[in-house]
């Protein structure tokens, strides 16, 4: 009989769980999933191309609508108002060649010693995935088509010039950098990125 008592007590003070009149333990929620930086939507990458090819720019360049319809695509330099990328195509086998068009860049500049821009000037040739580029930078005062005998006002110096020309499948592919030499070297970074990521479009 005692045995008998013992079980019954033992049953009804049971505590173990909500049937019993305990306490429930409460259960944590799950914790919401946080985004990390490697999961986050990647964000989408905008290129421009002409003359069949493509690239893409980014800071500090900044694009911009054309000021000229000869033009294929613009870019400022942020916080340099005096500097400009600029990028001309003209068609296949339209433009000139490309010595002719290094030596015209070139030209629109002037050095304080009087020698001719030509002999100060860097030119470098390479191919970028598979596509010819030559390089050219020259730095002086700049003229611009004056330096060519085109009339226009006094050479502003402290410039610097970054171009390339790019033989693409449909006509070469000119970017042009220009502006004081502070600015351009803030975007030279930018230049050579986008340089490097000249592909062939489509």
């Amino acid at each position: 009989m005692r045995s008998m008592l013992a079980m019954i007590v033992l049953l009804t003070g049971c505590t173990c769980g909500p049937q019993g009149g305990g306490t429930p333990v409460p259960h944590e929620a799950p914790a919401a999933h946080q985004e990390t930086p490697s999961e986050a939507p990647a964000q989408p990458e905008f290129e421009d191309a002409a003359g069949g090819l493509a690239w893409r720019a980014e800071e500090p360049l900044i694009s911009r609508r054309p000021s000229s319809p000869m033009r294929a695509a613009e870019y400022a330099v942020r916080d340099h108002e005096g500097a400009e990328l600029t990028v001309f195509h003209f068609g296949r086998d339209q433009g000139g060649g490309v010595d002719e068009n290094v030596a015209r860049w070139v030209d629109q500049f002037e050095q304080p010693d009087g020698r001719p821009s030509r002999e100060v000037a860097v030119i470098e040739r390479a191919e970028v995935n598979g596509i010819r580029v030559t390089r050219v930078q020259v730095a002086g005062a700049f003229a611009g088509m004056r330096g060519m005998g085109g009339g226009g006002g006094a050479a502003q110096p402290g410039y610097r010039l970054l171009g390339a020309i790019a033989e693409g499948p449909d006509g070469m592919v000119f970017f042009k950098l220009t502006g004081p030499e502070a600015a351009v070297q803030d975007a030279s970074g930018a230049f050579e990125s986008l340089i490097a990521s000249l592909h062939p479009s489509g």
